[in-house]
């Protein structure tokens, strides 16, 4: 027989205030929800109260949640409420205490280095995945669950299970990636594994259940943030638009987000990009934008060009994290959104560009376009496309890409071929035999700017493939002859990212990465020209 669900403690709670119901809930949850609550408010104590409010919190809603509740997912949603309105109530009073780096490192191991780099975001990275990929990467990471728990609790099989928790990792390092955490999908887990719960204070279980059930004088628990992250996760539930995932590169002076939908790589964010503060919560669109936005049957694809409607504005800026990234010139920035009509909230935020929006901007939204998928004249890709996009996901690329050059040739008189097609393309090409290094590849161009080498991280060389693709924006193709299960340990620095720059300085730069990984491992990287599949863009002297 298999111990209580979450959900079945709680009807037991809620309908006989079985305190011993509720207690096994809080020992099932304490430890990963303190942890989450010391990353958000960096405050020992504060985390200590937001754990206790969170307790309270499902105390007063345990009614309204049903037996199949995955409980972790809405435990995690109502921290983040807490934790956010706890911080501004911490400002407020101007109470600047002393940061917990040591709590953060208080397990040093061989993966420590990797969880500093991760803990500042992993918070806000979770909150931006899919309820989903959420739900499967609490219950693994944080509720501590087995394939064939999270299965049950999902209502899928345990392969099922796996697959959906392997999916939602590539999906967070996508989104790591963007808040400049490059770190391969095996180092993620170890660290997530090794350091995403701490042990919470030995009093904190007993105090927040007697808390929670009025039994013991109230915490320092500000009730206004229990009626807020109330009220929050009403209209949250009612009209949230799911930001997937905000993914940072600089073009052109420009920045691009790009929202993860897939488990495809995404683009490294340039290290001299803008610091993201924590992603808020999923922000609701306005009904006159929503109106504005949907698409019609039959209709693949939408632009919505400037002047835009006034209601824009504030919803660029809260979905930007205000003051963080705060838009100035509404002309100068570009949105992408999903039509899903199926779903509860149809109009889904993809992508968004603060800089001049051009082409390629627009077939990465989408099409969905992937590091060395365009072939393209430079000048071409950089023709200015003002406005924001509505396309159909379920539409093939085909219609998408076509639906794309009728509407550049009608609104904006540029004539285009898009075709998805074989063509001569610069790639990377891995050949040759491995030689193992004493220790891990260091990545790097002319100089290790971010310090002395680093042992790296546990990878294999099938790894290298997508990583360098990643980093260098162009296909790779691993032709060695090499096991591609080898371990290949690999330590990744700062000075390897791209960013914006002409082209024949960043040829440079490729090469002398690739020189440098070559004389490592005793592969053969360089640059070569190859036959393959990409979206070829030209322009044309007349269109259909």
């Amino acid at each position: 027989m298999h111990p209580s669900t979450d959900g079945e403690l709680l009807q037991e709670y809620a309908k006989e205030r079985s305190e011993s119901a509720f207690a096994e809930l809080v020992r099932r949850h304490v430890d990963w929800l303190y942890s989450s609550a010391v990353r958000q408010t960096r405050d020992a104590h504060l985390a200590e109260d937001v754990t206790q409010a969170v307790f309270i919190l499902l105390a007063k809603k345990a009614k309204s949640f049903d037996r199949n509740v995955v409980l972790s997912a809405w435990l995690f949603r109502a921290m983040r409420y807490l934790a956010a309105d706890a911080m501004k109530a911490k400002w407020r009073r101007k109470h600047h205490e002393k940061e917990l780096g040591a709590i953060m490192q208080a397990k040093r191991d061989e993966h420590a280095e990797d969880w500093n780099q991760i803990a500042p975001a992993i918070d806000a990275a979770v909150a931006q995945l899919r309820l989903s990929d959420r739900r499967a990467i609490l219950l693994r990471f944080f509720d501590r669950k087995s394939h064939e728990e999270i299965g049950r609790a999902l209502g899928i099989s345990e392969d099922a299970a796996k697959m959906r928790v392997s999916r939602a990792v590539e999906k967070l390092r996508a989104i790591l990636g963007g808040r400049g955490v490059v770190l391969p999908t095996s180092a993620i887990v170890t660290a997530l594994a090794a350091h995403a719960v701490m042990p919470a204070p030995t009093a904190l279980g007993a105090t927040s259940v007697a808390s929670a059930l009025g039994t013991a004088a109230s915490p320092a628990v500000s009730l206004s943030w229990i009626k807020g992250a109330l009220l929050a996760m009403s209209i949250g539930k009612q009209s949230a638009v799911a930001i997937v995932a905000v993914m940072l590169l600089l073009l052109g002076g420009g920045v691009t987000y790009k929202m993860i939908g897939t488990s495809r790589a995404a683009p490294v964010a340039s290290t001299t990009a803008p610091t993201l503060r924590p992603q808020p919560e999923p922000v609701s669109l306005p009904d006159s934008l929503r109106k504005l936005y949907a698409l019609g049957d039959g209709e693949i694809l939408k632009r919505i060009a400037p002047p835009f409607l006034k209601e824009r504005m504030p919803f660029m800026n809260k979905m930007t994290m205000g003051d963080s990234l705060k838009v100035s010139d509404p002309n100068g920035t570009s949105l992408v959104f999903k039509w899903m009509p199926k779903d509860n909230d149809p109009l889904q935020v993809w992508s968004f560009r603060l800089g001049e929006p051009d082409l390629q901007f627009a077939m990465w939204g989408i099409l969905d376009a992937r590091e060395g998928d365009i072939d393209a004249p430079e000048k071409l890709m950089r023709y200015r496309l003002d406005g924001d996009w509505v396309f159909r996901p379920d539409a093939k690329p085909a219609a998408r890409a076509e639906a794309l050059r009728k509407l550049v040739r009608d609104q904006l008189g540029l004539n285009v071929s898009i075709q998805w097609k074989r063509t001569p393309m610069e790639v990377i090409t891995i050949s040759g035999t491995l030689v193992p290094p004493a220790g891990a590849v260091q990545i790097y161009s002319d100089k290790m700017t971010d310090g002395k080498p680093g042992k790296g991280e546990p990878n294999r060389l099938a790894n290298l493939a997508p990583l360098l693709r990643l980093i260098l924006h162009k296909r790779v193709v691993n032709e060695s002859t090499t096991s591609a299960e080898t371990p290949l340990p690999t330590c990744l620095h700062t000075s390897a990212l791209m960013g914006a720059m002409p082209p024949q300085r960043a040829a440079a730069k490729i090469d002398m990465i690739l020189a440098n990984i070559s004389r490592q491992t005793g592969l053969t990287l360089k640059r070569e020209v190859r036959t393959v599949d990409a979206w070829v863009v030209r322009e044309v002297a007349g269109g259909k």
